[in-house]
């Protein structure tokens, strides 16, 4: 497999987000599928710098600024918010004493939050926003030769609109071009009052593109309920999985840690039941991720903000059981899934949302072997932790070869599944 290929996303691929490392695989899984890749997206974005996350070799990247005054001071306010005030974990972890960041970590949480909704007030007003500048800019790029594919990726939506905007103008032409989603737009759980002109600019971006992928089976199930006219050019891909960290097994220990990695607003996932069950069960646990909850940690729980994928990989290293828990509905799976599946540790998928819901995401994984699954109720959850406490569950997993970056590339390429 080769060819020339032009990957288009809204977000500056070098910013710690969730979404950009999975963004940073396609990258990654096109180059190792033979392809000369280029890259268009925004110079600047939210989230911090990451030296974890480093341009490819070989990749010719096209930056374009977004920025305008009124950004800088939202990125400057934004990125206050964001500092992690511990920039290195504890040498106790959860077994050692409670870090005096916890309270200072919980507020600058709802302060994100509540700017979070100020800028979904702006968005419903303008879908791109706060991409506009950086569409403008970037809509100058044009390419002389021919490419295999375009391949464009949501979170945020601008890079589906930009590519549009290119192969529309003649600036860029292509073969085919490929869609991908990582969550619904106008129907997203995370997306609160979505305005129409969501709905209809969605619905253009669809109608325009050659093939168009999600990356949850009820996503895909309803997203061609939704848009009938483009549900038959859907399919779906898993997310390419960053690159895996593989366990020291050198020492094991007694009893196991568990670990939940990722933010838990209130309106999307519901984490009591987990620590509910984790203070009943004595289990020692790391958690990183933004929230609205105001967990604060204890001699068991140790509980930051959001931190850079350094600090995270060396909290991960002191965990055993990785914890995934779904939305509260709607169908979207947790990205995290894929990252962990690549690990040799267990998975834990805590199911929520309805009893159909639950139900296909457990058909849909469970073939894999990879997971181990429980409800998102109190006693199902104390039941699975006391599995992996007194040894009847394994600490040790076969990392999933599906969810490679290439693997993933080729199955995208190959066309809709």
């Amino acid at each position: 497999m080769s060819g020339r290929a032009l990957y288009v996303c809204g977000s500056c691929l070098f910013r710690n987000t969730s979404a950009n490392m999975s963004h940073h695989g396609f990258v990654r899984g096109l180059v190792g599928n033979g392809f000369e890749v280029d890259v268009l997206m925004p110079s600047e974005s939210f989230g911090p710098l990451d030296p974890g996350l480093p341009r490819v070799s070989g990749v010719r990247y096209h930056l374009h600024s977004g920025s305008t005054i009124r950004d800088a001071v939202i990125a400057r306010a934004k990125g206050w918010f964001d500092r992690d005030p511990a920039e290195t974990p504890d040498a106790g972890g959860a077994s050692g004493a409670a870090p005096p960041d916890g309270e200072g970590a919980s507020w600058r949480a709802r302060l994100r939050h509540v700017a979070a909704g100020a800028q979904a007030a702006r968005r419903a007003r303008d879908p791109h926003w706060p991409s506009r500048a950086w569409l403008r800019r970037a809509a100058r790029f044009s390419a002389p030769r021919p490419f295999d594919i375009v391949l464009s990726n949501s979170s945020p939506a601008s890079g589906h609109r930009l590519a549009a905007t290119l192969l529309a103008s003649g600036r860029v032409t292509a073969d085919r071009w490929l869609q991908v989603w990582e969550d619904p737009w106008y129907h997203d759980v995370y997306r609160k009052g979505a305005a129409p002109g969501v709905l209809e600019e969605e619905a253009s971006l669809l109608r325009a593109a050659d093939e168009v992928f999600y990356v949850s089976p009820l996503t895909l199930e309803y997203q061609r309920k939704h848009f009938p006219d483009a549900a038959a050019k859907m399919g779906m891909v898993p997310l390419p999985a960053f690159p895996a960290r593989m366990a020291d097994r050198t020492e094991r220990k007694t009893p196991p840690v568990f670990g939940y990695f990722g933010d838990f607003y209130s309106h999307t996932r519901d984490l009591s039941p987990l620590f509910g069950a984790l203070r009943r069960v004595g289990a020692l646990a790391e958690v990183c991720g933004d929230s609205d909850l105001g967990v604060e940690s204890t001699d068991l729980l140790h509980v930051r903000g959001r931190v850079k994928l350094s600090v995270l990989a060396e909290v991960e290293k002191r965990v055993d059981v990785l914890v995934a828990v779904c939305n509260v509905a709607g169908g979207q799976v947790p990205g995290k899934i894929y990252h962990y599946a690549a690990t040799d540790k267990p998975v834990l998928l805590v199911l929520d949302g309805s009893s159909y819901e639950r139900g296909v995401i457990r058909d849909h994984f469970g073939p894999l072997g990879r997971f181990q699954f429980c409800e998102n109720e109190a006693g199902s959850i104390e039941a699975a932790l006391r599995g992996f406490v007194e040894g009847r569950l394994p600490l040790w997993a076969r990392p999933e070869p599906s969810f490679e970056a290439g693997a993933v590339v080729a199955l995208l390429v190959g066309g809709r599944r």
